[in-house]
């Protein structure tokens, strides 16, 4: 009984990155200009098709697409990841975060288990009250 609760106390919670709101957003790719481009134009010729279908074929239409035909969304493709590296470069010259913000935690230290999480046991002492005063009612 003590081994499973002292396993479930030993996870460590993780530090969750919180994100920037004046931080550059990051390129589309290819792939993605192809389905911005596309998608309505899909749907319509498939209107019984789930959203998730329709992503699929729109993959496999990618897939068997030529290099010729894939070439203007790569060349979009290339001019958001310059756009997103010149923000970015912008971005941290002025001084924004360049490996994140972290939230602080919660607990003490990553080692030990704060006293709110561990299950309490009642103590020796009221065990034996409780057991003496449950015999002595009994018998009476």
């Amino acid at each position: 009984m003590f081994k499973s609760i002292a396993a479930k106390e030993k996870k460590v919670k993780k530090i969750k990155k919180v994100k920037d709101p004046n931080a550059p957003k990051r390129g589309l790719t290819a792939f993605l200009f192809f389905v911005q481009r596309k998608q309505k134009e899909f749907k319509d010729n498939n209107p019984n098709l789930a959203h998730k279908e329709v992503i699929s074929k729109m993959g496999e239409d990618w897939n068997n697409m030529g290099e010729k035909d894939k070439k203007p969304f790569q060349d979009l493709a290339l001019a958001d990841k310059a756009r997103y590296e010149k923000e970015k470069a912008e971005y941290e010259s002025k001084g924004g975060d360049k490996k994140g913000v972290t939230k602080k935690k919660t607990d003490p230290s990553p080692g030990k288990v704060s006293e709110k999480k561990t299950k309490k046991v009642p103590s020796f002492c009221f065990l034996i009250m409780f057991l003496l005063k449950f015999v002595f009612v009994k018998d009476e």
